[in-house]
């Protein structure tokens, strides 16, 4: 059983933008897919979690982006657990490219009862991940949410929606950035928060508003409610 988790990945064509860079949302589906297979490694497989009718959601995320991986490049990410936080689980996780470290994230993980829809406590369940103190990347913080100046409806397609059977909480990132002109023009993200306040169904409305400040800010509400908030800062 390790510590740090690691898996090497290769940047697709398929997961890259028209700039030849990794999209954000194809680095963040890599994040969580290492984060799942060390938990399970931890001892907490889906016998404990999933076919228990419980579901591990990302309640908030925060990555710094020194550089994206380009088109062929080979990648590495490694992930570690942080110490449990009641019901909250830390995940931080770092981007490498041989001993380059390009990106470095945290996260912030709750088990979902899958009928309910409603967070539980893993103790109940005899769920626990033992991590360490991590005090060089910082946890995800709240982001603050937009007025709904011009918003624009989207309904959320099949092809959006994970096995949670809701809108992937990654392609956010895609549904985000296709509101905004810098990421057509090649420039590149260089840092990205996210609240992912509660799930969005197939076939659901959303109306998104957007307003630039010191960041992009985009906030996502389903029937008036806040789905969730995002914020992306570009390179200059």
């Amino acid at each position: 059983m390790k510590e740090v988790f690691t898996r090497t990945y290769q940047a697709e064509a398929s997961t890259c933008d028209p700039f030849q860079k990794m999209r954000l949302s194809a680095i963040a589906e890599r994040m969580q897919a290492c984060t799942i297979a060390h938990t399970i490694e931890l001892g907490c497989p889906r016998e404990m979690t999933l076919d228990r009718g419980l579901l591990w959601v990302v309640a908030q995320q925060h990555i710094q982006i020194h550089r994206m991986p380009v088109y062929d490049e080979t990648f590495v990410i490694e992930t570690w657990a942080g110490k449990n936080m009641h019901v909250l689980f830390p995940r931080y996780t770092r981007v490498l490219v041989k001993d380059e470290v390009i990106m470095e994230a945290s996260a912030l993980w709750v088990l979902m009862d899958i009928h309910s829809r409603q967070m539980i406590f893993p103790s109940k369940y005899g769920i626990a991940i033992d991590g360490r103190e991590e005090k060089d990347i910082p946890l995800p913080h709240t982001v603050p949410g937009c007025e709904m100046d011009h918003p624009v409806s989207l309904t959320i397609p099949y092809s959006f929606c994970d096995l949670n059977g809701h809108l992937n909480n990654a392609r956010c990132f895609d549904v985000g950035e296709d509101l905004l002109k810098e990421p057509c023009k090649g420039k590149e993200i260089r840092e990205a928060d996210i609240d992912y306040v509660h799930e969005i169904p197939l076939h659901q409305t959303i109306t998104l508003s957007h307003q630039k400040r010191d960041r992009e800010y985009i906030t996502g509400r389903l029937d008036g409610e806040t789905a969730f908030r995002l914020a992306l800062a570009f390179e200059p």
